[in-house]
């Protein structure tokens, strides 16, 4: 169980499927990994209450290393990271679902 709540993103006409969820800890603080799928690649997405991640922790909004991809960012207490190999765009897209 987590110690919070969020909301699922609206994927009804989209081209991402929520396939599965369960739970992430970052230094022993429990948050969710959200598991989508679009075409056939996989994204996960962490969420975090952001006063539990400790302050040195990575908060950039994009990262682009060897053929991952990552978009971070804060909401209503929560730091949300989605990390894939898919295309840039393709995740930029569910971030934005995400963040409606």
């Amino acid at each position: 169980k987590i110690p919070f709540s969020f909301d699922l993103p609206e994927l009804q006409g989209s081209q991402f499927e929520l396939v599965g969820g369960k739970i992430s800890y970052v230094e022993q603080s429990p948050g969710a990994q959200l598991l989508f799928r679009v075409r056939k690649y996989q994204i996960s997405v962490f969420i975090f209450q952001s006063r539990a991640l400790p302050l040195d922790f990575a908060s950039t909004e994009e990262i682009n290393a060897r053929s991952f991809h990552m978009e971070s960012w804060r909401r209503n207490g929560l730091q949300y990271f989605a990390i894939s190999d898919v295309a840039p765009e393709d995740l930029r897209a569910l971030s934005y679902l995400l963040k409606k």
